[in-house]
């Protein structure tokens, strides 16, 4: 029996793949200061609203903003219980990066 559904009603394991695939993205991130760079470039800043082309297309704007509001917030949150000592670790790691600097294995954030 195959389930039905309305139209622009998301199924629970269309939401879960939805959320697995911008946490598949945003694993590859280097460091949390990174993702909280690239979350904040996923919001519209007229509307306030997130979207990133391929999931929105896929899933819909409703869903998308929602999951990346979601992951933006629990990201500064994760953030703000870094200790001041592993924020400064994740934010230089971060600006070294963005410079194209490699920096060694024991100064890697805990992203």
């Amino acid at each position: 029996m195959t389930e039905t559904r309305e139209i622009g009603v998301m199924l629970p394991a269309e939401r879960s793949n939805c959320a697995a695939l911008m946490r598949l993205a945003l694993e590859k991130s280097a460091s949390l200061f990174d993702r909280l760079v690239y979350l904040a470039s996923l919001q519209d800043r007229n509307t306030g609203r997130y979207s990133e082309g391929l999931l929105t297309r896929a899933f819909g704007c409703d869903e998308v903003d929602r999951i990346l509001r979601e992951e933006h917030k629990a990201t500064f949150e994760r953030w703000l219980q870094l200790t001041l000592e592993e924020q400064a670790v994740d934010l230089r790691y971060y600006i070294g990066l963005s410079a194209g600097i490699r920096l060694e294995p024991h100064s890697r954030p805990l992203s």
